[in-house]
């Protein structure tokens, strides 16, 4: 019952959604995920244990010979002692980097190439630059917002209200001072000052800190005038500060921020119209006449950047991402004021800054710009904010919604992980299996905002591909397991559920994707039908279990199916090979008598490797830096390729136990092999294990002389990585491919670009067969003519 999402970049796991496992299998769960990503435990460190109430996260960060790994890491959430959910972020390093002092493993974000990189501040951005001092990436560690706003009581204009000094420092003649409490109440000393700084929060502007001293007749209670005594802004920003910090403390008591004092400054002039949270401390810019207000008085901002630091410090595991940060803080904001307008008469003008009660859903309002993106997550979270208070009641619905956004805040999701992150959030028992206590309604919020699973829900499919079919198999039966994890919440068709398969080589139905990523290895979407020359097979089930079966075909005929269901409206449909064509299942029908066959027992003998490649349009690169790696043997230990052979002991490999050089070009070439007189079905046949990057920087290729039989997918988002994960047998045909039929020699080439290297080709048992005519089934022998008439 587990469920796992992937990370497409290095097909490395993402998400592991658990059955419920007990919390004492952390360390040895921990491990086989890194093993599953190809990393090795020893290179992650912890764990790091967090969380709150019955909640617990623990959290492994990674190293690679001593260096920290950016962003690396493995986590677990469980819930009274059960592991409810599995984050990975783990990245494949080649064994050829070798980090120096100082030095960390930078994850290029796009490609997921690792490289050592140093990291430096360099005032409010963090660098980190490549060892010959090119700058790979940078942050700015303030998180800006630009609003147009004044207030007093909340906005600039406001009624002034008198609220209590809380947590600031009275002094007296002599020096010695005592803190005010929550009442603004302090006893011990004559005052003759007020000093803003406490242990929550230290108030300076341009001056320093800001204080203030005690009139000359002490009244009771003593009034410090905003706007006359102290500059507006700095009873805005403490008073708002305590507002937020009651708000937080009510809900997640253990939250760091609470025990650590914060630095806010005010009336800032190296800008204006903005405020930031930079990692410790908050800032609000001075006024621009005609523009914007002094945003240090205006409650909306203050909490707002607030937000951003209850973001930052709450996570336990993931990542700071900009658009769930600033979608946070907007809510962080709303959820206090109970209001989705953010900070109202910010311009002179009466304009507001943002608002979040307006729908907003993915990939529709997506601009990749972190304010506007927020607000697809920011919008979800109200409108779940309204329903839970119609539902619940004001009390008990705002309680259950800002407790949720809490605990998926904590989890570090991006906006396209709010999915998880949030049933994780609801979940009370540590088994995802089972469902949530809210799962039904917030994947349909989720739905509504294009963050959610879909109609159908989350759905896997568990299917072994069909192998070779001989001549006498009278039916090809299709058996998979379907599973519907989100089963009372999902809107999934079993009607629709169904078996397609094709006999020639026609487009493939597929998930219409985005222009951008169309290109080699995807589905082609089909104008009007596009199942028209594809046949249906209904399986059927006995609930979990579905089995169907393909018709006897042709001998010589290779057969292609898929399988797919449906939502009962239709707008969402499933398939398993996920909209690339590569994925669709295949397999050959006929016996196959064997030409000519070769298992690498007696080391290669035969066999010639040289660098180069029969493509004689590959001019690139420089061939005396390349080397062939080719050799043959026994496998060994490795986090790219097999450890033992399919058969017997010896395989021929790019590298045993180790990455393929960058930068190389290099082939493997067979014997020749006679092709004269072959009859139908001809084929190379192969056990392959293959890992290799997407073609458009790696291009692993199979050759019939000097024609190209296959290579591997080339996708325009470079993310359609070929990684193998065990031996698979691969049949190519041979009747239409090429263009001698007589004698040829079959070739397998690598030419690899300047990073990111996995472990190559590893091949076995490889064979040309052809249509094999099985005693008495496509032709009598023995038979007798004569003449005359036949005896009775």
């Amino acid at each position: 019952r587990w469920w796992v999402r992937w990370d497409q970049r290095n097909s490395t796991p993402r998400f592991l959604g658990a059955p419920g496992v007990d919390l004492d299998q952390a360390v040895r769960l921990v491990a086989d995920v890194a093993r599953l990503a190809g990393v090795s435990p020893s290179d992650l460190v912890g764990p790091t244990v967090g969380g709150a109430g019955d909640r617990t996260i623990l959290h492994w960060d990674r190293s690679w010979r001593g260096a920290p790994v950016e962003g690396d890491r493995v986590s677990i959430v469980a819930i009274d002692g059960t592991i409810s959910g599995v984050w990975v972020q783990l990245t494949p390093i080649p064994a050829r980097i070798i980090p120096r002092a100082g030095e960390v493993i930078f994850v290029d974000s796009v490609r997921g190439r690792p490289t050592p990189a140093v990291r430096e501040q360099q005032g409010t951005h963090v660098v980190y630059l490549s060892r010959q001092g090119q700058e790979l990436f940078r942050y700015e560690t303030r998180r800006p917002a630009r609003v147009n706003i004044t207030l007093e009581a909340r906005t600039i204009d406001d009624p002034l209200i008198e609220v209590p000094a809380r947590q600031v420092r009275v002094e007296d003649i002599e020096g010695e001072s005592v803190l005010t409490d929550d009442a603004g109440d302090w006893s011990g000393i004559e005052a003759s000052g007020l000093e803003f700084r406490g242990p929550v929060l230290r108030i300076s502007d341009e001056d320093g800190l800001v204080s203030v001293p005690a009139p000359t007749t002490m009244v009771d209670p003593w009034v410090v005038n905003g706007g006359e005594d102290v500059p507006l802004s700095v009873g805005t920003v403490l008073h708002h500060t305590h507002v937020a910090w009651d708000w937080l403390a009510a809900r997640w008591p253990t939250h760091p921020w609470l025990d650590d004092r914060m630095q806010a400054k005010v009336r800032e002039s190296s800008d204006v119209c903005n405020a930031w949270y930079d990692g410790t401390s908050i800032t609000f810019c001075q006024e621009e006449e005609g523009r914007c207000h002094d945003f240090g008085r205006i409650a909306d901002v203050v909490y707002h950047e607030l937000g951003h630091g209850v973001h930052h410090r709450i996570l336990a595991t993931g990542t700071f991402a900009g658009d769930i940060s600033e979608g946070s803080a907007d809510f962080f904001s709303a959820t206090i004021t109970g209001d989705p307008v953010l900070a109202p008469n910010a311009t002179p003008g009466g304009g507001y800054v943002r608002e979040i009660a307006t729908d907003r859903s993915y990939p529709d309002d997506f601009v990749e710009e972190v304010h506007n993106d927020g607000l697809i997550w920011a919008s979800f979270l109200w409108n779940l904010r309204s329903d839970w208070v119609d539902e619940m009641g004001e009390a008990a619905g705002l309680d259950a919604v800002d407790g949720l956004f809490l605990r998926a805040l904590e989890q570090g999701p991006s906006l396209l992980d709010s999915f998880e992150a949030v049933l994780v959030a609801d979940d009370d028992d540590g088994d995802l299996s089972n469902g949530t206590p809210h799962d039904c309604e917030l994947m349909e919020r989720l739905n509504d905002h294009g963050i959610g699973p879909g109609p159908i829900g989350v759905v896997t499919f568990d299917h072994t591909p069909l192998s070779h079919q001989g001549s006498s198999v009278l039916g090809y039966s299709v058996e998979f397991e379907l599973q519907e994890i989100t089963e009372d919440c999902g809107d999934l068709d079993l009607d629709s559920v169904a078996i397609w398969y094709a006999t020639t080589d026609v487009a493939v139905p597929g998930v219409v994707l985005p222009a951008e990523l169309g290109d080699t290895g995807w589905a082609t979407p089909v104008e009007e039908d596009p199942y028209a020359e594809w046949s249906r097979v209904v399986p059927e089930s006995d609930g979990i279990h579905w089995s169907g079966v393909i018709p006897r075909q042709p001998a010589a005929v290779q057969v292609r199916y898929f399988i797919e269901a449906a939502s009962t409206d239709g707008t969402q449909v499933v398939q398993t090979h996920g909209g690339y064509s590569d994925g669709v299942y295949s397999f050959w029908v006929g016996d196959q008598r064997e030409i000519w066959c070769d298992d690498f027992e007696d080391g290669g003998a035969s066999w010639t490797h040289d660098v180069g490649s029969p493509d004689t349009s590959d001019g690139t690169g420089d061939p005396s830096t390349w080397s062939s790696e080719w050799v043959f043997g026994v496998p060994s230990t490795s986090a790219w390729g097999p450890d033992v052979a399919p058969s017997g002991t010896m395989i021929a490999a790019t590298a045993l136990g180790a990455e393929y050089r960058p930068n190389n070009v290099q082939y493997l070439r067979s014997p020749t092999v006679d092709l004269s007189g072959a009859g139908p079905m001809l084929s190379l046949r192969f056990k392959r294990w293959l890992t290799v990057e997407d073609g458009i920087y790696d291009q692993a290729q199979i050759w019939s002389g000097v024609d190209q039989l296959w290579h591997n997918p080339i996708s325009t988002g470079g993310m359609n990585h070929v990684l193998d994960e065990s031996w698979t047998e691969q049949i190519i045909g041979l009747n239409e491919s090429t263009s001698s039929p007589g004698e040829t020699h079959f070739t397998w080439s690598l030419h690899t670009d300047p990073g990111l290297e996995f472990g190559g080709w590893h091949l076995d048992d490889v064979c040309v067969v052809e249509l094999d005519d099985a005693p008495g089934h496509y032709t009598v022998r023995d038979l007798t003519a004569t003449t005359g008439a036949p005896s009775i």
